[in-house]
């Protein structure tokens, strides 16, 4: 009697064991905002300064853990972007309890950071490693870079205003790049959201990546062109341009851009 009374209890154990549903659900990051800016804009600071998070993610069950890396990448198809996957500025890791958290960090980003388009990068995993990504662009600029950008223009709507385009519309710019060390190579620009400079698809409806080489002339002066492709979709993006010399110094602009369908 004892031994059926064994078995029936084991029975019971591992038909609850079987029955148990596995988690298939990702986790969710509820919020992520950087400087005070919310998910899905740009976030534009200078070397030497801090960049303050704040996120709040969830789960079905139980969180895990979150990890956040801070990546060099200027260009915005997945299989391309320029990543340096050894660590450019900073790295952190911590445990995660529950199924929400709230919390903060901060991320000190050196003097000697070279300006750029940077991609902030946080994964949050749960106890089935299920995971979640967010990507997050800020932009740092460095006074102290031997390489100076002049923007002088922009066409339509002129320098530091919003550009408002529509379809088909191009977005002239105008400037002048100096570099007090060495040969000036290249003015490399783009028209960027948070989304469109990392996914496939909002490459193929938005715009691409124009590249001038600026030969040995030093100052150099250069317009660049974008053509807002017809089949843009509405909203706000950036003008990211940045200037490179021979010594891999480098110097960014940034300007918004407004894409309005009508």
């Amino acid at each position: 009697m004892k031994l059926i009374k064994s078995s029936l209890v084991l029975f019971v154990a591992l038909a609850t064991i079987s029955c148990k549903k596995y988690d298939s659900k990702v986790p969710t990051i509820e919020s992520l905002t950087v400087n005070n800016v919310a998910n899905g804009d740009i976030s534009v600071l200078t070397a030497g300064e801090t960049v303050d998070v704040a996120y709040t993610v969830s789960d079905n069950e139980d969180l895990q853990s979150l990890s956040v890396t801070l990546l060099k990448g200027w260009e915005r198809e997945p299989n391309k972007i320029n990543v340096d996957k050894d660590l450019l500025t900073y790295k952190l890791s911590r445990g995660l309890n529950g199924s929400k958290d709230n919390g903060t960090f901060d991320i000190t980003v050196p003097n000697f950071t070279q300006a750029g388009l940077y991609t902030l990068q946080v994964v949050v995993k749960d106890d089935e490693n299920n995971s979640a990504t967010n990507n997050y662009l800020i932009v740092v600029k460095n006074p102290n870079s031997p390489v100076q950008f002049s923007v002088t223009d922009i066409q339509p709507s002129g320098l530091g205003n919003t550009t408002e385009v529509r379809r088909s519309d191009v977005v002239s710019v105008s400037g002048t790049v100096t570099s007090n060390v060495g040969t000036l190579l290249k003015v490399t620009g783009a028209i960027v959201n948070r989304d469109a400079l990392l996914t496939s698809i909002a490459v193929e409806n938005f715009g691409g990546v124009s590249t001038f080489n600026l030969g040995n002339a030093n100052p150099a002066t250069t317009t660049l062109d974008f053509q807002i492709p017809i089949t843009a979709f509405s909203g706000k993006f950036y003008l990211v341009l940045q200037a490179q010399d021979s010594e891999n110094n480098t110097t960014v602009f940034i300007n918004p851009i407004s894409v309005a369908i009508f």
